[in-house]
């Protein structure tokens, strides 16, 4: 312990490429959604892909606004399909889910909403299709 009564602090924690493909990922949804501008974006892009460290990170991210985990869907149905009906200004991701015969059926829309909830599917299917639909209304 130091004289605060603190333990001491160690080395920095590094930055791996999960943390620096994340921090991209916000910036181009960011900038995509229209909450930074271009010039904004190539800026904090720079710092992201040259950050060492989280303290480095960190300040690139601070003027974003937090990001929201989404609402996880988990499935394990075995056999049989599975459809699912979603806001119509939701974002589906079905990256988590893992597939033994068929792959998902999903057809993303053209010119989603920048605020809409976001929905991560998980999960294993072996013998089926998931069916993803937005609504109508």
């Amino acid at each position: 312990m130091n004289g605060a009564g603190r333990e001491p602090e160690g080395p920095p924690l590094l930055v791996s490429d999960e943390d620096r493909d994340m921090a991209v990922r916000r910036l181009g949804e960011a900038y995509a959604e229209g909450r930074i501008s271009y010039e904004e974006m190539d800026e904090l892009l720079h710092r992201v892909l040259t950050a060492r460290t989280h303290q480095d990170l960190g300040p690139a991210l601070a003027s974003l606004p937090e990001e929201h985990a989404g609402t996880p869907v988990e499935l394990h149905p075995g056999t049989g399909g599975a459809r699912i009906t979603v806001p119509r200004d939701a974002t589906v991701e079905t990256d988590e889910l893992r597939t033994v015969w068929k792959q998902p059926r999903h057809r993303t829309r053209r010119h989603p909403r920048p605020g809409g909830p976001r929905i991560r599917i998980s999960g294993t299917m072996e013998y089926g299709r998931l069916r993803i639909r937005h609504a109508r209304r």
